[in-house]
């Protein structure tokens, strides 16, 4: 998350700082592993990682935080109660 905190766009802020307008301190980051781990195990330390009320999210990610997000969102059945901490944005 280094580059998205420290690199400037055409704006003049970060990622971070322009998204601070939208959404204040409602900005969650999440680093999985991604040898040690299956993506299920992922979504569920990710969901268990976010607050017990259900919440809609709008999401960024990038390569495996990708197959994550897609597996959360497929094995709902799986996951349980869990799930209902997530929906999609």
């Amino acid at each position: 998350f280094g580059t998205l905190a420290h690199t400037v766009g055409a704006d003049g802020r970060t990622f971070l700082d322009a998204v601070r307008d939208r959404y204040g301190d409602r900005v969650y980051a999440f680093n999985h592993y991604t040898v040690s781990a299956s993506p299920l195990e992922n979504a569920r330390a990710l969901l268990e990682a976010l607050p017990a009320r259900g919440a809609t999210f709008d999401v960024v990610t990038h390569s495996r935080g990708g197959l994550v997000l897609r597996t959360m969102l497929e094995s709902r059945a799986e996951l349980g109660a869990l799930a209902d901490r997530f929906a999609l944005g």
